[in-house]
């Protein structure tokens, strides 16, 4: 071989011994996804046949909750030129509508309108395990938490698993920000038996966010949601290990969240604990304007022995026995 022809071949190798990984990176997060819809359930056909849709954080919304209000794009003041999501000015909108029968009450504009939107979730086989911070004099701009991306379930059935960090203005609002990571289906992405995650802003009936990437069990992921100066919140969610999975959501809205939480979410699983995701621990969490401590809420069905245990201000601990 000449010097030349050795020098080129040696270049070759040298560059397959550099992609490689990339490669193998990629490719780990490049699986099948199972259309979720063709397995069937029987809770969630029936739900979806009704024209109910599932979202994360609030659960089965009915036909007449949905799309209450059109979406408003505003110009973002930290980004000229750029139109983000103005909640503001799509609960204006949707005062001064027809539709509108807003009872003044509590002097507040904002909390007259969320008074109209409490969420009904109405699905036997579904299971709210909540960690929360929830007071009056919470005034939330700043929530952090890192996770693993539990063991993904055993057995898949069309059932599905949320899990994130949130902030809402209170339980029922109808606003919902959060970064989640899922497993399974939901009206916004059927990640199929699989792991997914995205940003995610639910107003008012709609949903709204960034793209669905693959996630693989044990993943760190990392869920920020903040609030700047000029009222602009900003979802974030961030899988270290892969990095095509960096995505965030930013939106105008200027009312106060006064509550945070971190949850495991269940929907079309029966008491089956195979069809349960693993263990998962929120950690390293850290939150702005909160004046109250980490409490254990439940709501819907428990099976698996499905418990929480707040360990630390900064460590909260989802347990099943699965």
């Amino acid at each position: 071989m000449t010097t030349k022809n050795f020098k080129i071949a040696l270049f070759a190798s040298l560059t397959v011994a550099l992609l490689a990984p990339f490669s193998v990176m990629e490719s780990a997060y490049a699986e099948k996804v199972t259309d979720s819809l063709t397995i069937p359930n029987a809770e969630r056909d029936l739900k979806l046949d009704a024209g109910y849709k599932l979202y994360p954080g609030v659960g089965w919304v009915s036909p007449n909750e949905q799309d209450r209000v059109q979406p408003i794009y505003s110009e973002n003041p930290n980004k000229p030129g750029e139109q983000i999501l103005d909640i503001d000015a799509m609960i204006k909108q949707y005062e001064l509508s027809e539709q509108a029968e807003v009872k003044k009450t509590s002097g507040d504009l904002f909390q007259d309108i969320y008074n109209q939107f409490v969420q009904i979730v109405e699905a036997a086989q579904t299971s709210y395990h909540i960690a929360a911070k929830d007071d009056s004099g919470n005034d939330i701009t700043y929530q952090r938490a890192y996770w693993n991306t539990p063991t993904a379930p055993g057995t898949y059935n069309g059932g599905t698993n949320f899990n994130f960090n949130a902030v809402e203005p209170y339980f029922g609002s109808g606003i919902i920000f959060q970064p989640v990571l899922q497993h399974g289906y939901s009206s916004y992405c059927d990640a199929g038996n699989d792991w997914v995650t995205y940003p995610l802003i639910y107003v008012l009936g709609s949903a709204y966010g960034g793209s669905c990437v693959d996630a693989n069990d044990g993943d760190l992921i990392r869920g920020i949601l903040s609030e700047d100066a000029n009222n602009v919140w900003t979802v974030s969610i961030k899988n270290y290990q892969n990095p095509a999975a960096t995505d965030s959501y930013s939106v105008i809205y200027s009312g106060q969240m006064d509550v945070t939480h971190v949850a495991v979410e269940t929907h079309n699983i029966p008491t089956n604990c195979t069809e349960l995701e693993g263990d998962i621990e929120y950690k390293w969490m850290s939150t702005t304007g909160d004046v109250d401590n980490w409490a254990a809420m439940t709501q819907g069905s428990t099976f698996c022995g499905m418990s929480t245990n707040i360990v630390s201000d900064s460590t909260v601990q989802f347990n099943n026995n699965n």
